[in-house]
């Protein structure tokens, strides 16, 4: 602390945000012990980001509250019989309970499988055994103050086939249910800071279900620069008090564009149709990736 505060003092730092894990649980442990001079973006507590961050602990607070999850089974350690007391459909979902940045989690096409990866893979334990839920990916962006959504956007992550392979597109969309899950989850923790919610909308009949939560600034939060949310600029201006409240507006980040470049010179038009429909934030985005590998090449 003694460190951070002389930066801010000697270069007259105003705000101090977190930018992923690490940083969010040390300001949510040590943030009311920054400089008074500056303003601080609203992260949860250490205690509450372990609940949610923990897959095992987070899936107990859903369950506990009826709060929708996809059915989950806890493994405090290794079976030790090949008996495992679920009944779920497969493939299985296996995640550690520390999982995080898409390490520790693995899939299961059969029980023969589970068996093998419980017993061989070195797993962290405890794990948590997941169904799979067949369905649609959406994911729930958002920034909260004391239980409160203040600004949000949702993702529906899509797979779109092309002439040098399959691109996956994350189109921005507004569905009601998904923000109702979000909100009771929200509220029932009195959430502040910034959030990400993983669900798996069901085919049968569009629940959505909770899979994993993010208590922080997310792997891909500058996507939602497309859809009109800046959430560090939202953060900042939390920190300073000033009002907001703010939702997007429908566009789409293409996640693989070199293949959906190699694709257009192809003659794919649903690829050119892509490239054409991007935001001028995503262009910027792929030209700083390009002078970024230039510059290791040069150098």
């Amino acid at each position: 602390m003694d460190v951070i505060n002389g930066i801010v003092a000697a270069e007259d730092i105003q705000f101090v945000s977190p930018s992923g894990q690490g940083s969010t649980i040390f300001l949510g442990r040590y943030g009311k012990r920054i400089s008074a001079q500056v303003k601080v973006v609203p992260v949860p507590d250490h205690e509450l980001f372990f609940l949610l961050d923990n897959k095992c602990t987070c899936f107990d607070f859903c369950t506990g509250h009826g709060i929708p999850h996809a059915r989950s089974l806890r493994l405090q350690t290794m079976p030790e019989h090949n008996e495992i007391a679920c009944d779920f459909a497969y493939p299985v979902v296996v995640k550690e309970a520390d999982a995080a940045g898409g390490r520790g989690v693995y899939y299961a096409a059969d029980l023969s499988s589970l068996h093998n990866l419980l017993r061989n893979k070195g797993l962290q334990y405890p794990v948590l055994l997941q169904e799979f839920v067949e369905g649609e990916d959406v994911a729930f962006n958002g920034f909260c103050v004391n239980g409160k959504i203040v600004a949000c956007n949702m993702q529906h992550f899509t797979r779109v086939p092309l002439a040098a392979g399959i691109v996956r597109v994350d189109v921005f969309v507004d569905n009601g249910r998904v923000r109702q899950v979000a909100e009771q989850l929200i509220e029932a923790v009195n959430y502040s800071g910034p959030i990400n919610i993983d669900t798996r909308v069901s085919a049968s009949d569009g629940m959505p279900y909770i899979v994993d939560v993010n208590p922080r600034f997310w792997g891909g939060t500058q996507r939602s620069l497309v859809d009109g949310i800046n959430y560090l600029s939202i953060a900042l201006g939390l920190s300073a008090e000033q009002p907001i409240s703010q939702t997007g507006v429908s566009r789409y980040w293409v996640v693989e564009c070199k293949s959906c470049a190699k694709s257009a010179l192809l003659g794919d038009r649903r690829a050119l149709k892509l490239l054409l429909g991007l935001h001028s934030v995503q262009l910027r985005h792929q030209l700083h990736l390009l002078w970024n590998r230039m510059r290791r090449l040069v150098g």
